[in-house]
């Protein structure tokens, strides 16, 4: 690839991740001036922190692993390139799976602990059981999010990998 047509592309995903957080920027100050301060402080805390808690478990380690450049290189993997890169592909499908037990694992706690702030919000002001099943039902939807977020790790590490930003930029921003 030419140092031109390099440039080009590493400008154009530049500008689509610029244009993506604009986007995501817009987006979030239209939410909080739609909803409620109430719904929006209820929700909004407990649950962002469960679903990023739940990505980040589930795919940095893989991130970081995945897109390290190693320095050495032994004569087994300048020999045989193409199996070492299909290594790295068939371990970064391990964060499918891996994705999915830490959403359930974050489903499993959140609902527990609904279930324990029940019997304490029991003693003094009490809930609507409305409002109660909707934080639930908030919360696993939130946890099924990070599931489908996941499956996308494989590409996305993919993308880190042949650094393509603006494939990357590309599919961010159909998943916002």
């Amino acid at each position: 690839m030419t140092k031109s047509k390099l440039g080009l592309t590493a400008a154009r995903g530049t500008l689509l991740s610029i244009a993506l957080r604009l986007a995501s920027f817009i987006l979030s100050q239209a939410t909080v001036r739609f909803v409620s301060a109430a719904a929006l402080g209820k929700a909004s805390v407990p649950l962002e922190l469960l679903l990023g808690t739940a990505l980040f478990v589930s795919r940095e380690g893989f991130r970081l692993a995945l897109t390290k450049e190693s320095g050495k290189k032994s004569d087994a993997d300048a020999k045989d390139g193409r199996r070492t890169e299909q290594r790295m592909i068939n371990v970064s499908w391990l964060s499918v799976p891996l994705g999915a037990i830490i959403s359930m694992i974050a489903m499993y706690m959140h609902l527990s602990t609904c279930n324990h702030n029940i019997a304490i919000e029991s003693e003094g002001e009490t809930k609507s059981e409305y409002e109660l099943l909707d934080y639930k039902m908030a919360g696993v939807l939130y946890c099924f999010a990070s599931f489908v977020e996941s499956l996308s790790e494989p590409l996305v590490i993919r993308c880190l990998q042949q650094m393509d930003v603006t494939t990357k930029a590309k599919a961010e921003g159909v998943a916002l």
